[in-house]
């Protein structure tokens, strides 16, 4: 009797933290310039091909001379879903200069494109913007397979010159001033 108590305390105790783990909003960890300089990889990017949502055919390497917010995430991933509004404002605030690519791991694209259509109306609005592409990579052949990403979200900053400058794993407050500076680096 006192190992069936046991059990039942440990599975309830793991249930909770499940239950916490998805309504939880995600925490980013404050992100210092210093801590991503330190992070700095300096490596070529791989030039890719991938395909946006509306089947349109696009190479990484197209957007050199801007910087690229190029972001790991799916539709299940909480994290992920919590931080695509910030990278969509920083698309906005610099048509010009950044290139936002939301690189989906969903199994179906069907579920980006009802994620996308479920955001409120002045953040979908952003998703029409010239330098925002979402895609989609099933088969992980990009994320896992050519970049070695496995945990999301992860966002790979690729300078104007096509190189990795940082990648950053988990939620951080991309409209806070160490991005804005991280970015103008």
């Amino acid at each position: 009797m006192h190992k069936l108590i046991i059990v039942i305390f440990s599975l309830i105790v793991g249930l909770v933290i499940a239950f916490w783990d998805i309504i939880a909003p995600p925490v980013g960890t404050p992100i210092s310039t210093e801590e991503v300089t330190a992070q700095n990889t300096k490596k070529l990017a791989p030039d890719f091909t991938f395909a946006d949502l509306d089947g349109i055919e696009h190479k990484l390497s197209d957007y050199r001379g801007k910087t690229i917010l190029l972001n790991i995430w799916a539709t299940w991933c909480p994290p992920c879903i919590f931080e695509i509004p910030q990278m969509l404002e920083l698309a906005r605030r610099d048509p010009e200069g950044l290139v936002f690519i939301g690189l989906s791991v969903d199994e179906q694209a069907e579920q980006i494109s009802k994620f996308l259509n479920s955001l409120p109306k002045d953040v979908r609005a952003n998703i029409e913007l010239s330098n925002v592409l979402f895609s989609h990579d099933k088969d992980k052949a990009i994320s896992k397979d050519l970049l070695g990403v496995t945990k999301y979200p992860e966002t790979l900053i690729i300078d104007k010159d096509g190189y990795i400058k940082s990648e950053i794993e988990g939620v951080v407050d991309w409209l806070g001033l160490e991005i804005g500076e991280l970015l103008k680096e």
